[in-house]
This record gives C-alpha cells, sequence and structure tokens, in this order.
C-alpha cells in the first residue's frame, strides 16, 4: 500500500515538473492524486487511524471521481468528442459523490482484511454506485480503444496507451472477481491497487506523447 501510494506521487511530482501542464496533462494529474489519495485512505482505515469512517467516505469520494476523469482525459485527447458522455458521467460522479460526502447512512462499515479492504455501501446506494462506475469504466474502455484506432496521428500513440492503461487494472480484476468469489467484496480496493499500472502508463507513456495542440 505504501509503495503504490509512493508510486502515484511520484508520478504525479514526475508529471507536474517534467512536462508542461495543459489539459489533458491537468487531468492525468488528477487522476493519480485521486489514485494516491484513496490509497492514504485505505492506509488510515487498516492502520486505526481514528475516524475510520471518515478515511473511508474520502477514499470513497476520490475514486467516484475518477472514471468521469477518465472519460475527460480520453475526450480531451480525442478532440473533445464524445463531450455529452463526458458531462453526463460528471454529473452522476458529483451526484454520488455529494451523496456519499454528506449522508452518513450511505457508508456504514469499513473492514480491512490485510489484503484488501472491505467497504460497505447501504442499499440501493451500493446498486447506483455499481452501476454507475461498471458503466463508466466500460465505457472509458470501449471509447479509449475505439478512439485510439481513428484519431489523427499525433493523438493515436497516447490513446492507444491509455487503452491499454484501462486494461492494465481492469483485466487483473476480472480473473480474480472470477476466480476467487470470496474477495468480490473488496473489488474497489483490489482495482485500486492495480490501477498503479494505468498510473505509471499516465506517467511516463501518455503523459510524454500528448501533442502541444
Amino acid at each position: 500500500m505504501i509503495a503504490t501510494i509512493l508510486i502515484e506521487i511520484g508520478m504525479a511530482g514526475w508529471v507536474l515538473t517534467r512536462y508542461s501542464l495543459n489539459q489533458p496533462r491537468r487531468i492525468i494529474l488528477a487522476i493519480l492524486i485521486g489514485l494516491a489519495g484513496f490509497q492514504i485512505a485505505e492506509y488510515g482505515v487498516c492502520t486505526g487511524a481514528e475516524g475510520t469512517l471518515i478515511w473511508s467516505r474520502l477514499g470513497y469520494v476520490l475514486i467516484t471521481l475518477l472514471p468521469a476523469l477518465g472519460l475527460h482525459l480520453i475526450s480531451t485527447l480525442n478532440q473533445n468528442q464524445g463531450k455529452l458522455f463526458v458531462w453526463i458521467t460528471y454529473a452522476g460522479a458529483i451526484a454520488l459523490a455529494t451523496t456519499l460526502a454528506f449522508v452518513p447512512s450511505t457508508l456504514n462499515q469499513a473492514v480491512c482484511t490485510g489484503n484488501y479492504t472491505i467497504f460497505k455501501l447501504s442499499e440501493p446506494f451500493r446498486t447506483m454506485w455499481v452501476n454507475y462506475y461498471s458503466g463508466a469504466v466500460l465505457l472509458g474502455i470501449i471509447l479509449s480503444t475505439v478512439s485510439a484506432s481513428f484519431a489523427l496521428p499525433s493523438r493515436r500513440r497516447p490513446l492507444k496507451w491509455l487503452a491499454l492503461g484501462y486494461a492494465g487494472f481492469i483485466l487483473p480484476t476480472l480473473i480474480i472477481y472470477h476466480l476467487l468469489p470470496q474477495s468480490r467484496a473488496g473489488i474497489p480496493s483490489i482495482m485500486c491497487g492495480f490501477a498503479v499500472i494505468l498510473a505509471i502508463i499516465l506517467g511516463l507513456k501518455v503523459a510524454p506523447l500528448i501533442p502541444k495542440n
């Protein structure tokens, strides 16, 4: 967990100090900070820090925003194609994040198992959150893959790397989901653990290839 935090913060620092900050790189920074923030929140839960549910709520708010940021990055790299999807997803993300932040009953327990953290959401909020998150991630996979095939040459490479970044954390998560049913309650935590692969790709492959215009 600590190693993941250091890698994600390191990637954010690398992008911040190495490249000029245009819109796509600012979105990359926001994603990296969100990923690191979730890991820090998990660390707070697993070390028994005071305010466990506050740490849990903060972590969930951060990861709720990540799919919308991912779609925004894809749209920006593809010259603002699919903006309608982006704003709809942002609206859903903000609504869910606000509910998480201000309605205590939405998240009522967090359990650190050693390998991952289980966050228990109440119904019907859990169903809405899962539908939003899985739908937005699936849309991100589709859009990044399709965009990488049809984008202008200068934008094709960063989009291809972004598609690989999505695959880098989705595929291992799906394998664990199907092979280890007992781990399914911890999927958000497991997914964000594998998202360190996406963080590395964003920092070392996508950010350097972003065109100036």
